[in-house]
């Protein structure tokens, strides 16, 4: 990797919404690291193009930027694709894509490879079958470089349920087989300790296999205490704070908080590793009772618990019920009136966080 790039062996990884901000992807840059814009926080083309033409002004020169998109997004997909084309076109340094969440088919990686015009194009696979996909992709472009971003799902961005181990075990001899493949680690990385072993190789050998070393790995959450993101200061000391868990029993998040974390379902049903929070203690109670129900009967599940759902929103989620009459109680959005009514100011402030969600 470093050889490729030129650059350090680590990847700062597109996350929402740490690397969302331009000026944190620049500061990235500047210390000579090699970062992912995250495509996962814009909305429109002219919000990412503003950001992108900001990163072009600020960078030094020579270097190129990366944009990591989330694959089991199609609506922004369908325009974020077609732009980063268009600035392609006009000479924009974007030289290459990350795809979060989802490997594609071999015809959608093969027309990103031979119509956006980029250098490397990285993939974040989830299984063995989809690390298997990867590789099929590289055999068809064999001068192409792929990078392989590897998290399994202690990783927990839209990522994956696997174990982090035993599939690059279990595939490690077909991935380096394909010499255009980069192989990259992730997930929970960030000190001396847990990092190197894993560019040395030395990692594979409690396992009874020779050294596997990767070519490089991939900081995620770990950024999002640097001084220069936007987390606030709040957030930054309550990560710092989590206790955190040993890798072998990370999964223990999936049946409720451990280590301070909790594993909770993302818009996109996807698994994501949050602080365990009041706010994201909620959030794993409604994808429970509500959230796995099929979709037919969740109104009427929501209904049902209104009241108990409208107090815990005001009591411990970040986005309160907005409907409250001038008495104080809660009222639907249909019954407010413009002089019996007032917007809420909540009691208290409580604050959501994503602790890790690489894209």
């Amino acid at each position: 990797m470093s050889r490729f790039l030129g650059l350090p062996p680590i990847i700062v990884a597109g996350m929402t919404p740490t690397t969302v901000s331009w000026d944190f992807v620049t500061a990235t840059m500047d210390a000579g690291y090699h970062i992912e814009l995250s495509g996962g926080g814009y909305f429109n083309s002219l919000m990412m193009t503003d950001a992108i033409t900001k990163i072009e002004k600020a960078i030094p020169a020579g270097r190129g930027i990366s944009v990591n998109l989330i694959y089991v997004n199609p609506r922004a997909m369908a325009w974020q694709i077609p732009l980063i084309g268009k600035l392609r076109s006009e000479g924009v340094p974007i030289e290459g894509l990350t795809i979060g969440a989802g490997v594609p088919s071999m015809e959608v990686a093969q027309e990103y490879i031979e119509t956006l015009g980029l250098k490397h194009i990285s993939f974040k696979p989830g299984s063995v079958d989809a690390i298997q996909s990867v590789i099929n992709i590289a055999r068809a472009n064999p001068h192409f470089p792929i990078m392989l971003q590897w998290t399994g799902g202690r990783g927990g961005g839209h990522h994956s349920f696997e174990d982090f181990h035993q599939p690059i075990l279990q595939m490690y001899g077909r991935i380096r087989r394909q010499e255009n493949i980069i192989l990259v680690a992730g997930s929970g990385f960030g000190g001396v300790d847990d990092t190197y072993p894993y560019i040395t190789g030395e990692w594979a050998k409690k396992y009874g296999y020779p050294p596997m070393p990767f070519d490089g790995c991939l900081f995620g959450s770990r950024m999002m205490v640097a001084k220069e993101a936007h987390t606030s200061n709040d957030v930054k000391e309550a990560i710092v704070a989590a206790p955190g868990l040993e890798d072998s029993d990370w999964e223990q998040t999936y049946k409720g908080p451990a280590g301070g974390v909790l594993t909770v379902r993302s818009e996109m049903g996807e698994p994501m590793h949050k602080l365990a929070t009041r706010g994201v203690r909620f959030w794993a109670e409604m994808d429970q009772k509500v959230f796995s129900l099929p979709k037919q009967k969740r109104v009427t599940e929501l209904n049902r618990n209104k009241d108990y759902i409208i107090k815990k929103l005001n009591d411990d989620y970040q986005k309160v019920w907005f409907g409250r009459n001038k008495e104080g109680n809660a009222v639907d959005l249909a019954d407010m009136t413009p002089a019996g009514s007032t917007t809420p100011t909540p009691s208290s402030s409580v604050t959501t966080f994503i602790v890790s969600r690489s894209d």
